[in-house]
Parts: structure tokens; sequence; C-alpha cells
């Protein structure tokens, strides 16, 4: 299969908003079945919703006073608002809704219950009357003041302003109510909070004497830690360094120059003192240089000094080497008794610390439950919310419910979507083509031409389809159908022009006769062939009969070409007949004799149309695409599927060819959104036959 063909073959396109209106027009009957359900179910719900009442009354909520600390700088929080949005969930509380139960004794009034009297006894409880109540309630804060206003519904407009008012007023007390509990509760919460945080005060005190008592001290010296620390510091250095000296007299033991290198030695007073005799004379030898000759005796002498005081100090060197251990476990003694004094110190200041740590943050919150425990006993009567009913109930002069508006377009609006959902769903799930655009997008093909449906009884099941018969729209788009053969090209001389279809009863047959029958109008001398030679039905368009010598018996061998092709009532038009049945169609077209046929049909004739099988039902029409230089695929609009066509495509690609275009056959010319444009124009002009006259129906008139 070539590459272009696979290309065409995988090609897929988008929904666009002609679909979608396709879908709607095509399945029109479908959206207003279900409108008038939602019509008449807009009646049912409206008849048989119960008539609702509403009546309002209003309160305000003024908010608590708030004193401002002086000794503080923090912004004050307002939460009026906060406690009015949680003041609205207490409408629908069971124990608010009790409340009102009790004191209007609802669960016993038959106006509250809409039934008769004698009902009311067994029937209806307490918790059933606040449990509807406060179903019955809604409540909402006016934006941006502190006005709330108290909804009730009842089908009673009595009962509504009876219970609207009931409600507020019963807010009022049960609100006090809420503010009595609170604060008897914060009360005692604080006071356990301060007795509690008393108690650990006391034992954080207790603590921190039990420790000063222990230790003997009243307040640990920081000093003298920090004094401790630096002391161990000292003697860590020290013992380093003779550590280090050590390991250098262990290596070289014996010399002078580098034992007297190492800081141990170098300190050593012995080592000190000829270090400092050696630099006086060195110092006295370069002063004499300066007066004296090398030979002179005095500075003979003071070199022969300093001689043998460099070797005392190497002696002293050596000498001093082996006092280097004991002065390392000195320093290594002193510094672990150090570091055992700064450990314990420490230890010490560690629980001292947390000892004091704990006693500030126990006094801490100590001091300020005190202070929150003096603002709840001095602001009590001033941080409580006062509540006031501003405006009672009024009886309403009409129902709330039912909505007639919003019935009507909840149920229309639904049946209509439901109507549109269900046209979508038939018109995507239908899988056959429709459109002229939607055809040339997933296909990659030019839609030569659009036969449209006739209006008259369909020509195929008619015993005369004569091309005057037809109407004027079929009849152009078959015009139509020559111009786009012959823009299309082809070697000079005979054309070959195949016909056929993916699945039977698309009007291939059709199709190539009136094909034929213009191409013969024009005055081109035209060959019918019928080449479905399993149901051949072009001898019912051309009423010639069935059991005549055809193509069959001429690629048998038992007729000659000029034996089989007949004349027909058209001008120029000729027609070669199936011939005999065959019990195998294959293997005559295998053979190779119908190439002998067109190398006679071809020289006699202009044109060369072949009505062939199916692509997809028999394998006949593949061993005659190769003479083609036109293949015309026929798909029957709406009926054709897509799978169909892309199944005969394969099958032709699979012997290298390609169809020149796609004939929609039988298409409706206002169905749904398939409306094609020139279809308006033919149909406008048609009958006058604006596009060449129809000399048949003049020669009918002349006589």
């Amino acid at each position: 299969m070539s590459d272009d063909l696979t290309r065409k073959l995988s090609s897929e396109t988008v929904i666009s908003l002609n679909d979608l209106v396709a879908a709607v027009l095509e399945h029109i009957w479908i959206v207003a079945a279900t409108s008038m359900l939602g019509v008449f179910a807009g009646f049912y719900v409206i008849a048989k919703t119960p008539q609702t009442f509403q009546a309002s009354s209003l309160i305000e909520v003024v908010p608590p006073k708030v004193i401002a600390n002086v000794q503080s700088t923090e912004p004050i929080a307002n939460t009026s608002d906060i406690a009015i949005t949680t003041m609205l969930t207490l409408f629908n509380n069971k124990e608010f809704t009790s409340r009102v139960v009790e004191k209007k004794n609802l669960s016993k009034d038959p106006n509250f219950w809409m039934v008769p009297p004698e009902t009311i006894m067994t029937n209806y409880t307490a918790d059933q009357a606040a449990a509807t109540l406060g179903g019955l309630i809604t409540t909402a804060q006016r934006f941006g003041t502190y006005l709330i206003d108290i909804k009730v519904q009842h089908e009673s407009p009595e009962m509504c302003v009876e219970l609207a008012d009931a409600v507020a007023e019963e807010f009022v007390l049960y609100e006090v109510h809420l503010n009595e509990q609170s604060t008897s509760t914060s009360e005692k919460m604080v006071k356990k909070e301060v007795d509690d945080l008393h108690d650990e005060v006391l034992k954080a005190q207790r603590k921190l004497q039990d420790f000063r008592e222990q230790y003997q001290t009243v307040v640990l010296d920081k000093d003298e830690l920090a004094g401790t620390n630096a002391k161990v510091a000292e003697a860590s250095r020290a013992r380093v360094s003779l550590e280090s000296d050590l390991k250098q007299i262990e290596a070289s033991p014996n010399d002078p120059t580098a034992l007297l290198g190492l800081q141990s030695i170098a300190a050593y007073p012995t080592v000190a003192e000829l270090n400092n005799g050696i630099a006086q004379l060195q110092q006295k030898i370069a002063t004499m240089q300066q007066r004296y000759t090398e030979l002179h005796p005095k500075l003979i002498r003071a070199r022969q000094e300093l001689a043998l005081t460099k070797e005392a100090l190497n002696r002293a060197a050596i000498d001093a080497k082996d006092t280097v251990h004991p002065r390392y476990e000195a320093a290594l003694h002193q510094e672990q008794s150090l570091q055992d004094q700064a450990l314990k110190l420490n230890k010490i200041a560690i629980e001292y610390q947390n000892l004091v740590s704990d006693l500030q943050a126990s006094q801490g919150q100590y001091d300020l439950i005190l202070k929150r425990r003096d603002e709840i006993m001095m602001d009590k009567a001033d941080r409580t919310q006062q509540i006031e009913v501003k405006q009672m109930a009024i009886t309403p002069s009409y129902p709330i419910s039912p909505n007639k508006k919003k019935i009507w377009t909840t149920c229309i609006g639904s049946g209509i979507s439901g109507g549109l959902l269900i046209a979508f769903i038939f018109y995507f799930l239908d899988s056959s083509v429709k459109r002229v655009e939607k055809a040339e997008a997933l296909f990659r093909l030019p839609v030569l031409t659009v036969v449209p449906e006739s209006h008259k009884k369909r020509l195929m099941d008619t015993a005369s389809s004569h091309p005057d018969d037809i109407e004027p729209t079929v009849k152009e788009s078959f015009r139509s159908l020559i111009v786009a053969l012959n823009l299309l090209g082809g070697p000079p001389g005979c054309k070959v022009c195949l016909f056929t279809s993916s699945v039977p009863d698309e009007g291939k047959s059709f199709c190539s006769y009136h094909s034929a029958s213009h191409l013969a109008g024009q005055g081109k001398k035209t060959l019918l062939l019928d080449m479905d030679l399993r149901r051949p039905s072009l001898h019912r368009l051309i009423q010639q009969p069935a059991d005549e010598k055809g193509a069959t018996d001429l690629l048998s061998g038992q007729a000659t070409f000029f034996d089989v092709v007949h004349p027909t009532a058209i001008e120029n038009l000729f027609y070669l007949p199936s011939g005999s049945r065959s019990p195998n169609p294959i293997k005559l077209l295998s053979d190779g004799n119908f190439r002998t046929i067109l190398d006679i049909a071809i020289p006699n004739y202009d044109y060369i149309v072949l009505d062939t099988a199916p692509i997809n039902a028999v394998a006949d029409t593949l061993l005659l695409v190769e003479f083609a230089h036109h293949i015309c695929l026929i798909i029957r609009t709406g009926k054709t599927t897509v799978h169909a066509v892309r199944r005969s495509m394969q099958n032709l690609g699979n012997a290298r060819k390609e169809p020149s275009g796609i004939i929609m056959n039988r298409f409706i010319a206002r169905r749904g959104a398939y409306y094609y444009y020139s279809y308006s124009y033919n149909k406008s002009y048609g009958p006058d036959e604006v596009y060449g006259r129809d000399d048949s129906k003049e020669k009918k008139g002349r006589k």
C-alpha cells in the first residue's frame, strides 16, 4: 500500500459546529419529544407541589464594648463578624428549636402540621416538631450590617408570621442563656488554671531552693565557670606541646641542634641561661670585630669562650631532655584535674539554669492567667453581645413556592438538554458518511459529485430510468461528474472509467449508467460494460433481456466482441451486458482475456464505462482496476460506513490503485446540516434547464 493512501486512511477530523448542528437537525424529533416531556413534567411538578409562604422578622446584634489595653501596642481584633457567623448556625440547633416548640406547643398544634386536630395526639412528637421547625428556618446577615433576617416558610401564611416572631423572640432569650452559661464555664476554667499554675510555681521554687541548699550556693558564679574552662584549655595546650616534644626527642635523642629547637628544651632554665650567654658573647664579638683584627688576642679569647659556651649548651640540652617526660606527666595530671572540676561546674550550671527557666516559665503563665481572670471579672458585663428584635413579621400576600418560572426553566431546559444529548449520541454512534466536507477530510479524496435523493419513486426500482426521466438536480449532478472526470485528465484517446462501491446497494449501476448516458449525450461514443458478473443490474436500466450473451461469453471465447455489443435507445451509447452466469468469474477475469476486449474497444470508442462488483464483497473488481484510468468510488450517503469505505480503499491500495474521487449518491439535500450549497442553486434553476436545455422535453412539447 502506498504511503499517500496510508495517510489518507489514517486521517481524522475533529467535531465541528456543523456536526453539532447536523446532529440536532437530523434528530430534531427527539429534541421535540423530550421538550414536550419537559413541558408535561413542569405541569406535573407545579400541580403536585404545595403552596409555601414565607414570613421574615429582623433582629440586630449589638457588638460588645471592647476596652483597649493601654499597656499593649497590639491591635484589637474585631471578632463581631465571626461571632455573628457562628450565631447563624444556632437557629437550626436542636436545643434552640426544641425551646421554640416547647414554648409554642407546636407538637400539638394542628395548624403547624396542617392536619386535622384528631391526628395530633398520637402521630407527632416534640423531637419531630423540632426537626421540622429547623428545616423551615433560614437566616442571613445583611451585608455590611449587624442585622440578621430570620425567614420561616410554611404552607399557612398565618403560621409563617407566628413562627417567625416566636423564633426571633426566643433567640434573644436563648443567646442570653448561652452567654451566662459561657461566662460561668469560663470563670470555672480560669479558676482551675490559676490553681494549677500556682501549684506549679510553688513546686519550681522548692526545687530551686533544694538545689541551692545541696550545693551551698545562692547564685552560680558565671565568671568562676568561665575561668575554670579557660584553665582547662591552657592546660590542654601545654600538655599537647609537651607530648609533641616527647615524640621528637624519641626520634633524635642525641642531636643537640634538634633538641634546642624544641620549646620544652629551650625553656629549661640552664638551656635558657646558656642561650642568653651565647647571645651576649656573639654581640661582644661583633663589637670587637669593629675595633680589632682577627688575630687580636682579645678577639681570639672571646671566640674560644663562645665555643666553650656552645659546647656547654649542647650538653645542657642533652641533659634537659630527661626533664621533659616528668613535666608531661605533671601537665597531663593537671589537665585531667581541671577537666573534672569544669565538668562538675557545668553540670551544676545546667541543672541550675533549668530550674531557673522552669520557675520563670511557670511564673509567667501564672501572671498571664491572673491577668485574664481580672479581665473576665471586670469586663464581663461590657463584653456580652446584646440582641434586639428590630422588626416583627408581616403576613405574606403571595406564596414563594412553587416557583413556576424556575420549574418551567428546569423542566423544559432538562428536556431540551436530554434531547440534545440523545441526538448527539445517536449521531456520533452512526458511523456512516453524511457530509461532503467530512468525506473529503476523512478519506483525503475529492468528492467528484453529489447525486441528490430523488423525490420521485426510486429510479433504481423502476422499469425505466431514461436520463430524460430523472429530476433536473439529479441530471445536473451527473453533468458535474462529467466535467470533473474531464478535469482529472488522462491519456489521449479513449478513457476507461470504472465505477464501484464498498458494499452492495449503493447505486453504482445507477451512477455508471447515467454517467455513460451523459457522455453519450455530449456526442462522445461511449461503451457501457456490465462487469458485475455475479449480480448484474444494468439490463433493468437499459431495458434489455437478462439472459443475452455478454462479457462472460466473450471472456470464455464463446462469442466475439461485436456479437455481444448492442446499441441502446440513447444515441452514441453502446451496451455490453454481463452475459451468461459463470460459476467462476475470478478465473475468467484472471486469464488475461479482458485486456483483449479493451484492445478491441479502445480504438472504437471515446469512453469506456465499467460497472463492477462491490470491492468488499468479492475480489472481481480488483482484477479490473489496473485497466482503469479513473476509478469512481460510490458512497450511499447516510448508509455507507466509514469502516467500509476505508476497507475498500485498503483493497484498492493492495492492488496498487487509488480512487480518483468519491461520488456521494442519494444525498438528502436538506438533511440536517448536510445541505450542499449547489443544490439550492440547482433546485431553483434546474426546472428551467439553465445549465442546458432539455431537448427531449422540447421535442415532446412540439409533438
